[in-house]
């Protein structure tokens, strides 16, 4: 049923924005086509009124962006985010995606280097589907099967919509997780020319309850 709503709302969408695009296309021909015969007939035809124009032209753009959000929300519907979960080995990666898709889809031990592939896992906020990607815990190791795995979670991260970079909150940022940190941004981070990541990121403090415990 929920799939169901989500594509009438992706078809009432794409309907609406064809109906606009074909609106600002008739506008836009006609502003051109009045302009293009004032360089032929200018003497003939009343003067020019600057301000309408301008006017007429800032209302387009307004009517154009709002195309676009509408056609970024279409695009959300049809597509839906990938969310790339990275960190360490045993930060609660696999915790966080069994807790947001209330599953036990991923395997969670006290064991570092449980997960080695990038797991997939749906849910769907506020309409948009969301594909969750549980990757392995990056990190330098000489197994072959782990080394895959952390390959395969870089690759996930650079082309997912949005990063989730979780670290271990009672242990603090340590030096594991600079090393994740500039082999996913760079070392002049996000934006620079050794960014891998081309989406937003957010940084997500993990295992709050222990680190209070830490500090008492």
């Amino acid at each position: 049923q929920l799939q169901q709503h989500m594509q009438m709302a992706l078809a009432g969408l794409q309907g609406g924005l064809g109906e606009l695009v074909s609106t600002l296309r008739q506008d836009l021909l006609e502003m051109l086509a009045g302009l293009e015969a004032r360089l032929d007939f200018d003497e003939d035809l009343p003067p020019l009124n600057v301000k309408t124009l301008i006017a007429d032209i800032i209302e387009l753009q307004k009517d154009m962006e709002a195309a676009l959000r509408t056609s970024r929300q279409g695009n959300l519907l049809r597509q839906g985010l990938q969310v790339a979960i990275v960190g360490r080995p045993n930060v609660g990666k696999s915790s966080l995606l069994n807790s947001w898709t209330k599953t036990d889809r991923a395997i969670v031990t006290n064991i570092a280097g449980t997960t080695r592939d990038v797991l997939e896992a749906g849910l769907v906020v506020s309409g948009v589907p969301i594909t969750l990607l549980d990757t392995a815990g990056i990190r330098t190791s000489s197994d072959a099967v782990e080394k895959l795995g952390v390959e395969r979670s870089t690759a996930a991260a650079s082309a997912a919509d949005l990063v989730l970079m979780v670290v271990d909150a009672a242990a603090g940022w340590t030096d594991e997780d600079s090393e994740i940190f500039t082999a996913l941004w760079g070392k002049a981070g996000p934006g620079s020319s050794g960014c891998k990541v081309k989406g937003p990121a957010l940084l997500v403090a993990n295992k709050s309850d222990l680190a209070g415990r830490v500090l008492r």
